[in-house]
């Protein structure tokens, strides 16, 4: 498989891509509406999408790295996940934060594009930014932000425009904005659960701190989801937050 690897230059930055990101992708995918030929376009907007957004990620933390103190950053993306490696540690905490939250906050790109591009089909992004909102966020969240940015007259030409790429846009949007949450979640070994270590000096507060907020995400986000898939996978990380706290305690 390892034939199979896509390897190139993004911004100058070494990059592979394993196969395995496609699979898993495509597995996601077909889990997201019923069966029959619309199956299709979504399996392949989710594919598309998710490498947009974790090649977004990794570049995120890449371009700080590179741009922030002359590293030479690598990028590998495989299964669901990357890893950016570079050549020399960060040379203050403050940049080191910069290049750990860069990653989660770049992963909402695509998706911003993706709004801009609407928006200049309709003539308004304000419309564009509320109804994606609506689509995406909670109806109690999505509402109010559709009605006070929305402008009516462009909210109907939104109905007028290529459902597929519509499509495209949402499921954009909903990956980059799920990706950034879950990466944020004070748990290691997530973007969020790094912050925490760097902020608290401490690895065994971090997994402490992972312990909980994995649970807590487990709980809520399986019950407000009814996903089992949230449910597994925060319950994974509290579990592998848990292990680590022990490891640490020396317990």
């Amino acid at each position: 498989m390892n034939n199979l690897i896509i390897r190139c230059r993004l911004f100058g930055i070494p990059t592979s891509i394993h196969p395995s990101v496609f699979l898993i992708l495509l597995l996601l995918g077909s889990g997201m509406s019923a069966s029959g030929s619309v199956d299709v376009s979504v399996m392949l907007f989710f594919v598309v999408s998710g490498l947009l957004c974790l090649i977004s990620h990794e570049l995120g933390h890449a371009l700080t790295a590179k741009l922030g103190y002359g590293a030479h950053p690598q990028i590998s993306i495989a299964w669901l996940g990357g890893v950016t490696e570079t050549d020399q540690a960060p040379p203050t905490r403050a940049l080191a934060l910069m290049m750990t939250l860069a990653g989660p906050l770049a992963t909402l790109l695509p998706g911003l594009v993706c709004i801009l591009l609407l928006g200049a089909q309709i003539g308004s992004v304000g419309t564009a930014l509320g109804w994606t909102a609506y689509q995406v966020l909670p109806f109690d969240w999505g509402a109010p932000l559709l009605e006070s940015l929305g402008d009516l007259d462009a909210a109907l030409r939104i109905e007028e425009q290529n459902r597929a790429l519509l499509l495209f846009y949402l499921i954009t949007n909903m990956i980059g904005l799920f990706w950034c949450v879950l990466n944020l979640v004070p748990a290691l070994p997530l973007d969020g659960g790094h912050v925490c270590a760097m902020l608290s000096r401490s690895l065994l507060t971090a997994a402490r701190v992972g312990v909980v907020s994995g649970a807590v995400a487990a709980v809520l986000l399986g019950w407000y989801t009814q996903s089992v898939w949230n449910l597994l996978l925060f319950g994974w990380l509290a579990y592998y937050n848990y292990k680590l706290m022990r490891h640490f305690s020396g317990r």
